[in-house]
């Protein structure tokens, strides 16, 4: 149900299920139209559309669009049924899983990245007034797991079985960046079959990606379990991270803030991001230029600047050391493509 709790605050609460329930309860709520595979609105609320895929049984994509005319919240309550599923996000624009509470750099958003999450796990997010907010979710029915994929349980454990929420972040990379831009580009006329296998491709080739940069994290997967209560502090520390680029506080000053152990924060925040704090802020940033070097025509020197570095030598050691390549090289292979 929409909620305004004051005048300066909207709260839209949404049941976790299916993609076909999710978009019956904003039909309920905001209003719009409901067509073959797609709800649009253009109401009160905003205006978007959600296009809805069922590419197999116990197989979901959907391709999200929406602006808001206010500032909403909303929740998302976990789902408590014995239909258990994944979700795995990839935002194209938007925050829409941040709270909205730092002033960052205009040239960059506040990036939602890829993310992975059994679907019991309630969460909580933002919308801001005027923001679109894009993104594409796939959503994987346990029993897919438990008898399509042999080797997910192997890799990534039980996880419909642990004592807390499996959940995963990672920033998005420009190759996925650029699977996404091809996802909401495909041609809606084509037949459903073949409109399907071309939307199954980009998101099976999306998703390997992301899982590939999982797997290569240092920590084993299987524990990366987490409390709703801490993954929310611990989004508010991602957000903080990526408001400042150009410094970022010490380990320390960060578990005072929030209320961890040192030990605990190191260990929760290694389980869900894949780094340490500083590492992965390093990391956001060189991601954040490289998608600026092959996507607008900034100058090195101005993306380095954009992304926090004072000194482009100092950009271009670490872009080199990250990417194999100094920035110059990515930004002329792309840009003469």
């Amino acid at each position: 149900m929409i909620e305004n709790q004051d005048d300066h605050k909207n709260i839209l609460r949404i049941k976790e299920g299916n993609a076909k329930e999710l978009i019956m309860q904003l039909y309920n709520q905001i209003g719009g139209s409901l067509e073959k595979q797609k709800y649009s609105f253009n109401t009160s609320v905003g205006k978007g559309f959600f296009r809805y895929y069922k590419l197999t049984e116990g197989i979901e994509v959907t391709i999200n669009s929406i602006t808001a005319y206010h500032d909403y919240d909303v929740y998302f309550e976990g789902n408590n049924s014995d239909t258990n599923s994944l979700c795995v996000r990839f935002t194209r624009s938007g925050e829409l899983l941040t709270k909205g509470k730092y002033e960052h750099h205009p040239d960059l958003t506040l990036d939602n990245g890829s993310i992975i999450y059994d679907t019991r796990l309630s969460n909580n997010s933002h919308i801001k007034k005027g923001q679109l907010n894009q993104w594409v979710a796939i959503r994987i029915a346990e029993g897919v797991i438990d008898h399509e994929n042999t080797f997910f349980k192997e890799l990534f454990g039980d996880i419909f079985n642990f004592p807390k929420f499996w959940f995963q972040y990672d920033t998005t990379p420009l190759e996925i960046h650029a699977i996404l831009n091809d996802i909401f580009d495909l041609d809606h006329t084509l037949k459903p079959p073949v409109f399907n296998l071309k939307l199954l491709s980009k998101a099976c080739e999306a998703m390997s990606i992301f899982f590939d940069r999982l797997l290569n994290r240092n920590d084993a997967l299987p524990n990366n379990t987490i409390h709703p209560s801490d993954l929310i502090l611990l989004m508010n520390i991602k957000d903080e991270l990526l408001a400042n680029l150009e410094e970022v506080k010490s380990l320390n000053e960060f578990a005072d803030k929030y209320g961890f152990s040192v030990s605990k924060l190191r260990r929760d925040f290694q389980q869900v991001f894949g780094s340490t704090i500083h590492r992965f802020h390093q990391n956001y940033r060189l991601e954040k230029a490289k998608i600026l070097l092959t996507t607008t025509t900034k100058s090195i020197t101005e993306v380095a600047r954009t992304c926090g570095y004072k000194s482009g030598a100092k950009f271009s050691e670490y872009f080199k050391k990250k990417y194999g390549v100094p920035p110059k090289e990515i930004s002329k292979k792309y840009r003469t493509l």
